[in-house]
């Protein structure tokens, strides 16, 4: 009876360590987010932009959104927006409640040895990242906070 309870047990601390171990997150750095004042004359846009990176395929990528103040609750990009330095990368905002607080998701597509491979990844956009000043004039800006990390862990991957 003891042998096979030892059997058993190792059978599934085998089953536990072959699982393969999750991809390395993204990694966002110099995000900062920007919130016009509003006033009839301020022609300036929302604009959120971050450098990403992809630690397993060594590949990174400034991403940046646009949109005008007319439409700040409906501008953002909802859907996933490819306006990043390398056509591989794309972007979307998630639950956009302001310029500090919504869910960032990436994408990286890449090819190895002639197959696709597309990685979904996802992190929380919040005053424990980024740092706000609201200046007088009626304008806001955000900062990603020195030394801190804002990871994005993949979600999902995709094949073919």
């Amino acid at each position: 009876m003891v042998a096979l309870k030892a059997f058993i047990l190792l059978a599934f601390t085998h089953l536990a360590l072959s699982r393969p171990s999750p991809p390395p997150a993204f990694q966002v750095t110099n995000l900062n987010t920007f919130e016009p004042t509003g006033r009839p004359q301020d022609t300036s846009p929302y604009r959120v932009g971050f450098n990403v990176t992809d630690p397993s395929a060594s590949a990174m990528t400034f991403c940046e959104a646009r949109w005008p103040y007319a439409q700040a609750a409906t501008g953002y990009p909802s859907k996933y927006l490819a306006n990043c330095t390398n056509k591989n990368w794309a972007f979307k905002f998630v639950g956009y409640k302001s310029y500090y607080d919504f869910v960032l998701d990436v994408k990286h597509t890449r090819k190895t040895h002639g197959k696709k491979t597309t990685k979904f990844a996802k992190g929380s956009v919040s005053l424990d990242v980024v740092k706000c000043v609201h200046a007088a004039s009626g304008f806001s800006s955000c900062n990603q906070i020195e030394g801190v990390k804002f990871p994005l862990e993949v979600y999902d991957e995709r094949r073919g």
